[in-house]
């Protein structure tokens, strides 16, 4: 079996168990920041929803949601609590949608299930579908490399990055970035032990065409 079908059956046999680790993480601050660059009732892509609040708090601030997500498992979840939303089981390598359709894209620990050069593809197809000007939240696991990362219901593929690495990628594509920030796993999930889980580099890239 490979990496992608691993880490696929691993989200699915664990669905409750990652909703919850899901939901203990705290991306509050880094909504509001993202919501600063859009206009009220924007398009917004939850590209890889999972099981987090993310999606659900968009739309309590008055957002227009579109949630993809490569579990089927996981979208039924999600619409048993928002029947009336717009909802597809789709992997991101795939992903088609409209040319210059939505203000922004929420791209939040999702990218990091793939390996490098899919990301980077990835990211150029969201260059396709947001607006010039765009804004995209994207955040990624800090360190080095890719590999197969063990836990309760199997293995899981992983991307780390250092924040030039990233930077970089971003920049070649054609995003201009517009902060950058790292913030420990340990601040986002409100911990007061310290954990060895790596930090997060979080970004936000605005769309130049």
């Amino acid at each position: 079996m490979d990496a992608y079908k691993k880490t696929k059956q691993n989200y699915e046999k664990g669905i409750k168990w990652h909703f919850e680790k899901s939901r203990s993480y705290d991306w509050s601050k880094q909504r509001k920041i993202f919501a600063k660059y859009l206009s009220d009732g924007a398009k917004i892509l939850d590209a890889g929803c999972g099981g987090s609040d993310n999606f659900s708090d968009f739309i309590k601030m008055g957002f227009e949601m579109t949630g993809l997500d490569y579990s089927k498992k996981t979208i039924s979840e999600i619409r048993k609590k928002f029947p009336k939303s717009k909802l597809y089981c789709c992997d991101l390598r795939k992903i088609k949608m409209p040319d210059n359709y939505y203000d922004g894209i929420w791209a939040c620990a999702s990218l990091i299930n793939l390996r490098k050069i899919d990301i980077s593809k990835v990211l150029t197809k969201f260059r396709k579908i947001v607006r010039d000007e765009g804004i995209i939240f994207v955040s990624l696991k800090k360190g080095n490399g890719e590999k197969m990362v063990t836990d309760l219901f199997g293995e899981r593929m992983f991307s780390f990055f250092s924040k030039k690495e990233f930077i970089t990628m971003a920049e070649q594509i054609g995003f201009k970035i517009k902060s950058v920030e790292i913030v420990t796993d340990n601040k986002l999930t409100k911990q007061k032990k310290s954990t060895k889980a790596p930090d997060w580099i979080c970004l936000y890239l605005i769309n130049k065409k």
